[in-house]
């Protein structure tokens, strides 16, 4: 069977797992795959498959439907799409698991009855009687039973609008409550560097959530969304997290509440441009070169495996950084202050490489939504414990914040782990 695609366009670019799929596809391959879709029959009522495909047919041409299923003869998807470069058309048409002819220009309609549990349905057409491959063009509809919060989205993906609507509002409040706080600091001439990082990292992680809402709420209606508010979202999630990253290290080192000079700058620098190239590889790969009939979690990737690599990386950093300060703080309130922000933040660097090994154990229907929303939870308990300890009336018991040093400017002092550098005020 041919496999290499002379041509393959969409007249729409849609998000994986969508509800509505629209295209036009043309090939030399008689068998192609189009979408996947999972369906949970919770209500006692069926998930249904619409479509219409229309385009100059063989009488042969079908409509095929495969199974997530660890039945290796019936219908199952691995071995499909595993063998579908050495496969002929013909049998991976008989390894389906529903199957239609398709008739150009009317809408065709399959229920989906299978109620045992939560599974992944994947679409494809073939036409094996066909000289010159397929050219084609479709619109596909999947619906899961249940309300408008369910109907539209695939089942890994039911209830996720709604975490998103509320951690939306979750940071809009830790945002409203911080930027009174900072007016103050303003007022008294007090906003400190460090409480800008803060800023922008609870800036950058509401916008984040508040694009990925609305994307969410436009998918309620279409089944489709705002792929591209989705992508800033994610693009700016990852960006919140280099920033916590950051900060967190700011804070380690003692800067504005041990000392006034911040120390191994240019590690600094390197490590965050470090993290920078890896999450954006990463996002590249999620949105550009990820398999559309894939089920893995986005981290299981080689820029995802780089990523959890270097944040297991700045938690050693941390964690050194933070007993170094310790040995220099004579304070008993601040290494007090030390010991409890450490253990509170270990848990938040170590919280990411723990979901995705999580991510591994959890079957692919439960996958997506379990991991984001214990990402977004981990990452609001973050920003509530800098926005408290950040707030005017804590923060001048522990951070320096009535100056404001240039972030990395250079200083005539000695390095990190001395003990000039350390005993220096503001």
């Amino acid at each position: 069977m041919p496999n290499r695609l002379n041509l393959v366009f969409f007249l729409f670019v849609l998000v994986c797992n969508a509800a509505y799929y629209e295209g036009a596809l043309k090939t030399s391959a008689k068998w192609h795959y189009l979408g996947k879709f999972c369906v949970s029959n919770q209500f006692e009522r069926k998930g249904i498959l619409r479509y219409k495909i229309e385009a100059n047919l063989t009488k042969t041409a079908k409509m095929m439907l495969y199974l997530d299923t660890e039945n290796k003869t019936e219908g199952a998807w691995e071995p499909v799409y595993s063998g579908k470069d050495t496969l002929d058309c013909q049998q991976l048409v008989d390894m389906n698991n529903g199957i239609t002819t398709i008739v150009s220009g009317v809408e065709h309609e399959f229920t989906i009855e299978d109620d045992y549990r939560a599974y992944f349905w994947f679409m494809a057409v073939a036409d094996c009687d066909s000289k010159d491959g397929l050219d084609i063009t479709y619109r596909l509809w999947f619906s899961n039973p249940g309300n408008i919060w369910y109907q539209q989205f695939s089942y890994d993906e039911q209830g996720v609008c709604q975490y998103y609507i509320f951690f939306t509002l979750l940071f809009l409040t830790l945002l409203t409550i911080h930027l009174v706080g900072v007016f103050q600091l303003i007022k008294m001439e007090s906003w400190h560097p460090i409480i800008r990082v803060l800023t922008t990292a609870l800036t950058s992680q509401f916008l984040a959530c508040l694009c990925e809402m609305i994307h969410y709420l436009i998918y309620l209606t279409d089944g489709v969304g705002s792929p591209d508010l989705k992508a800033l979202g994610d693009l700016l999630a990852m960006i919140t997290q280099i920033v916590i990253m950051f900060l967190c290290i700011l804070v380690a080192k003692g800067w504005a509440i041990t000392t006034s000079y911040l120390s191994d700058k240019n590690i600094l620098i390197v490590a965050t441009s470090l993290l920078l190239l890896s999450y954006l590889a990463l996002f590249i790969s999620d949105h550009a070169a990820t398999d559309p009939a894939s089920t893995l979690y986005f981290y299981d990737s080689v820029p995802g495996l780089i990523v959890i690599l270097l944040r297991i990386g700045v938690t050693a950093w941390f964690l050194w950084c933070l007993r170094a300060t310790v040995g220099f703080e004579t304070l008993p309130e601040k290494r007090k202050f030390y010991t409890l922000f450490g253990f509170c933040y270990t848990v938040w660097f170590l919280l990411l490489p723990g979901i995705v090994a999580l991510a591994y154990a959890l079957p692919e229907w439960v996958r997506f939504k379990t991991v984001g929303g214990l990402s977004l939870s981990a990452d609001a308990l973050a920003f509530i414990v800098f926005v408290v300890i950040l707030s005017p009336s804590r923060a001048v018991s522990f951070f320096n914040i009535k100056s404001t040093p240039q972030l990395l400017s250079e200083h005539d002092k000695p390095g990190y782990g001395t003990a000039k550098a350390y005993t220096e005020d503001l």
